[in-house]
Formats: structure tokens, C-alpha cells, sequence
């Protein structure tokens, strides 16, 4: 299953990206950063 979050700009720098697993996409819009991720169905 995909999941898209919307994360502020501000919020988002303190994330590291690459700390993160089965991200699909990563959008930069003007609300913030949109992040497509993959969640398992177990």
C-alpha cells in the first residue's frame, strides 16, 4: 500500500532522508514536502 504524507519545510529539514526505507517519492511544493512511501500489508 502507498502513503503520501505533506511535511512543512521547516519540519523537513531535520529529517534524514536516507534513514528511511521504501521511499518511492519525494515532491517539493509549496505547502512543504511530499513523501510517497511504501507500508507493508502484514
Amino acid at each position: 500500500m502507498k502513503k503520501k504524507i505533506l511535511i512543512p519545510k521547516k519540519e523537513f529539514e531535520k529529517i534524514d532522508l536516507r534513514r528511511v526505507k521504501d521511499v518511492e517519492r519525494v515532491d517539493v511544493t509549496d505547502e512543504g514536502v511530499e513523501i510517497t512511501f511504501l507500508i507493508s500489508d502484514k
